[in-house]
C-alpha cells in the first residue's frame, strides 16, 4: 500500500493537495504550488490520514 500525504489548512481544515508516496524507489521530494504558503498561514503536511476514496465538492 502507498501511503498519500495530505496538505491543509490547520485553522480551517481545507484540503489542498494531496500525493501518493511510492515506498519503492523511495521518493524524497514533494512539488507544491507556494501560492498555498503566501495565502495560509497555518499549513499542515501529514501523513496520518486514510484516503477513504470519498470525495465532497461544493460551490463557493
Amino acid at each position: 500500500v502507498n501511503p498519500p500525504i495530505f496538505v491543509l489548512d490547520g485553522k480551517i481544515n481545507e484540503f489542498f493537495h494531496c500525493e501518493i508516496v511510492k515506498l519503492y524507489p523511495c521518493k524524497r521530494r514533494m512539488v507544491m504550488d507556494m501560492e498555498i504558503f503566501k495565502k495560509h498561514a497555518d499549513v499542515q503536511i501529514r501523513n496520518d490520514l486514510i484516503d477513504c476514496q470519498i470525495d465532497i465538492c461544493s460551490v463557493k
